[in-house]
Parts: C-alpha cells; sequence; structure tokens
C-alpha cells in the first residue's frame, strides 16, 4: 500500500504543477498575446482559451491521476497549440512526454511499429506550424524532434539494461543452456508446443488470467493452468512471477 500511495502521489504532485504551469501560461497569453505570425486563428483569443480549457482539465487529473486518456489529450492539444505559437522545442517536449506516458502504459505492446509510425507522422504534421516563423526555425524543430527522439531511445536502451542487472537471480534447469541476457531467446528452441509458446507471449504481454486465455484459444482453464506448469519446469521457476522476471532477461522469440 505504501508503494501505490507514493506512486499515486508523485503523480498528483506532477499533475498540481502542470496545472500551475497552464495556469500561468493562460495569464501570460493574456498579457502579452502571441506573435500575429501564427497560424492558430485569432491568437488573442484563442491560445488564452485553449490554455484555460487545458488547465481546467487538469483538476480532475489532480483529484484522480488515473485518468490517462485525460492527460494525453492535454499533452497533444498543448503540443500542437505550443509549436504553432512558435515554441517548438516546447511543443517537442510536451508530445515526447505524451508519448513516454503512452510507453510507459503499454500502448505498443502489441503493433508497436505501427502505432509509433503513425505517432512520427502525426508530429510531421504538427511542426509545419513553424513555417510562419522562417526557414531556420523549421530546420531546428525538425533537428530537436530527431535529438530528442535518439536521446530518449538511447535513455531507455540504457536503461533496460541497468534494470536487468537489478532482477534478481532466478533459478533455471542446469539441464537446458539459455544465452546470455539481453540476447535473443527462441521459445521454439526449448520444446514448447506451439500453444504453449502463445501462452507465454500472451502473459508477456500482461494477460496472465488464465480464464482468459482458456476463452481465447478455447480450451479449459485446467488446460492452460497444466500448460503453463510446463513452462515453469521448462525454465527452471516455481510460478508467473519469477517467470516473467526471468523472461525480461531477454528479447523473447517465437
Amino acid at each position: 500500500m505504501i508503494k501505490v500511495y507514493a506512486v499515486f502521489s508523485n503523480r498528483r504532485t506532477m499533475e498540481i504543477l502542470g496545472f500551475s504551469v497552464l495556469a500561468a501560461a493562460t495569464v501570460l497569453s493574456i498579457i502579452f498575446p502571441d506573435d500575429p505570425r501564427t497560424l492558430i486563428p485569432f491568437p488573442r483569443i484563442t491560445v488564452p482559451l485553449i490554455n484555460g480549457i487545458c488547465t481546467m482539465l487538469c483538476i480532475p487529473l489532480i483529484i484522480n491521476p488515473g485518468y490517462s486518456f485525460l492527460e494525453i489529450t492535454v499533452l497533444f492539444v498543448q503540443s500542437i497549440s505550443t509549436v504553432m505559437a512558435g515554441n517548438e522545442i516546447l511543443g517537442a517536449f510536451l508530445y515526447s512526454a505524451m508519448v513516454i506516458i503512452l510507453f510507459c502504459g503499454g500502448m505498443f505492446k502489441e503493433h508497436g511499429g505501427g502505432k509509433i509510425l503513425i505517432l512520427i507522422l502525426a508530429w510531421n504534421c504538427i511542426l509545419p506550424g513553424v513555417i510562419p516563423y522562417g526557414p531556420a526555425r523549421v530546420i531546428t524543430a525538425y533537428i530537436v524532434s530527431f535529438f530528442m527522439t535518439v536521446f530518449y531511445a538511447c535513455t531507455y536502451e540504457k536503461l533496460k539494461v541497468m534494470l536487468i542487472q537489478l532482477l534478481p537471480p532466478q533459478h533455471k534447469s542446469d539441464a537446458i543452456s539459455f544465452p546470455a541476457p539481453g540476447r535473443e531467446l527462441n521459445l521454439s528452441k526449448y520444446g514448447l508446443s506451439e500453444r504453449q509458446i502463445k501462452f507465454t507471449l500472451e502473459y508477456l504481454k500482461g494477460r496472465i488470467n488464465y480464464r482468459f486465455l482458456s476463452k481465447k484459444y478455447y480450451v479449459s482453464v485446467s488446460t492452460v493452468k497444466k500448460d503453463m506448469a510446463a513452462v515453469f519446469r521448462i525454465f527452471g521457476v516455481s510460478d508467473r512471477e519469477e517467470l516473467h522476471i526471468f523472461l525480461l532477461q531477454y528479447v523473447v522469440r517465437e
């Protein structure tokens, strides 16, 4: 309970800070109107209105930090308006923050490549909003976006390696050799049936409910349990939690 409370407490703090920043941005956009070159129509009215609406949307997020869809909506809208208002670097940060939240929420566990492509195309549709500010700003916007993409990707890979090293050691079958941590692990090489491979991959996607697997693959719950028990024996683990920790060390393939 302490850990759960800490997570929500930290997230609520972030929402409160976000509310404060947006409230300040709303006031500043009224006192200091945006550059008239912006593609946003009637910027003296539209920009404060957008900031004000997003500020109000932060209130339910402070009350309940679990509204991820609302959080993503605010970041997406703000990234667009911020770029068009001529603050492309801040807009790139807000957009990348949205992508990180989607990533942490498991958005890319399935069809990740296609979803990432959609996000890249969406961002490339937003960036032309800097055109009225001149070609140098457009080039800067693309360079900054590329840098942020590479930076976050490299940081993720580095953190993944560090976190793998912090995982508790898991018992493995002495009769079977496994690749070094971080390498590919092909499930088909370890005597798993086609159904056991599917169950294991579903489990890695977060679908750990035996009843869900039984309904999806038209088998009994007892069959799912029997197949998973066989998987535990093959990998030398005692339960689903140990299996998850063990497989996190590898890039799992069929």
